[in-house]
């Protein structure tokens, strides 16, 4: 299913990166700041908009992930999964004990037994990818005997129900829970499958693809700060959903912003980066760690927030990604043995 040339993506590589920017720079906000309390009708903060629009721009970066997997491709690999898993059991362990270490509580018997036999109830978006891994031979199945059209078809007919009653309604029982399920990532991830299956990236203008994203998010960050305004901050709060027509949208277009573009020269150098991204969130994911993690922020008082907020998640990146070398040796130890 992966094309040839799409083995060498640059630009895929470089917005893995930044992705897990956008992520933590999210999570800096939500959890951070407290802006999640927009949902439940609590938040009291300052700035609102400020905080609305900046996320916006980074809500995004899920979705596109999905889609990444997608482009690439999936193969059925009980060796990656376990190597996934296992990677969530180092993180997970390495989190409780530094967290003990500042103090925290998180560190018992029952909480090192759900680490060790099920460390991806930490971190839901590996918990989706995995299985996703495991249902990879059937939907590549799926994209391989759809022409053109009835694969066009199906993505829309898919838009207009997690549109209607995932975004909209959000009819939990069915599985819809605003994006964050396995029904968004299979439909991101056969997005990505599209785009590749058809050779989108070659047809964008990634100019036009950039403005879109950037448009769309303006509108997603303008109503929810308008219905906060109106004091509707649960309404305010749904239009970040993965699930929203806009933040789907908005991240197909800047997927497309970055998709397609070969840098052979730049490739490995990149590469060897962005492919201990996951660390990042593995490491700033894990609950008990927030409190510690987002501490900084709040304590910034001489730039604004929303400066601190990113370049503290762009030193989390950098630093985690560098120190996960310390991991990957550990496991090639562990593997000679």
């Amino acid at each position: 299913m992966i094309k040839e040339n799409n083995k060498l993506d640059c630009g895929v590589e470089v917005l893995r990166i930044i992705l897990m920017v956008f992520i933590v720079s999210h999570h800096c906000i939500v959890h951070g700041i407290g802006f999640s309390d927009l949902q439940s009708g609590e938040w009291i903060g300052n700035n609102t908009e400020v905080y609305a629009f900046c996320n916006a721009f980074l809500v995004v970066a899920v979705n596109v992930f999905f889609m990444i997997s997608g482009y690439f491709g999936i193969k059925r690999d009980a060796a990656k999964a376990k190597s996934l898993h296992a990677e969530c059991i180092f993180y997970a362990l390495i989190g409780a004990v530094f967290v003990r270490i500042m103090g925290g509580g998180g560190w018992n018997v029952r909480y090192i037994a759900r680490a060790v036999l099920f460390p991806e109830i930490f971190y839901w978006f590996v918990f989706v990818y995995i299985i996703i891994i495991f249902l990879s031979p059937y939907l590549s199945a799926l994209v391989s005997r759809l022409d053109r059209c009835e694969y066009r078809n199906f993505l829309i007919v898919s838009i207009l129900v997690i549109v209607v009653f995932d975004f909209y309604y959000g009819y939990s029982s069915f599985g819809f829970t605003k994006g964050y399920s396995l029904l968004n990532g299979i439909f991101f991830y056969l997005v990505g499958a599209y785009i590749n299956k058809f050779g989108l990236t070659s047809k964008i203008n990634r100019l036009f693809a950039l403005l879109l994203y950037l448009v769309l998010s303006m509108i997603t960050g303008g109503l929810a700060s308008v219905l906060a305004y109106l004091g509707k901050q649960e309404h305010a709060w749904n239009m970040f959903a993965y699930s929203s027509p806009f933040v789907i949208f908005a991240s197909i277009a800047f997927f497309l912003t970055f998709a397609g573009i070969k840098k052979e020269s730049y490739y490995k150098k990149i590469r060897i980066f962005s492919r201990r991204i996951l660390a990042v969130y593995l490491f700033t994911e894990y609950w008990p760690m927030r409190e510690i993690i987002y501490y900084p922020i709040n304590c910034v008082n001489f730039v604004p927030k929303v400066i601190a907020i990113f370049a503290w998640s762009i030193f989390l990146t950098f630093t985690i990604s560098f120190c996960d070398n310390i991991r990957q040796w550990l496991f090639k130890i562990a593997g000679k043995r």
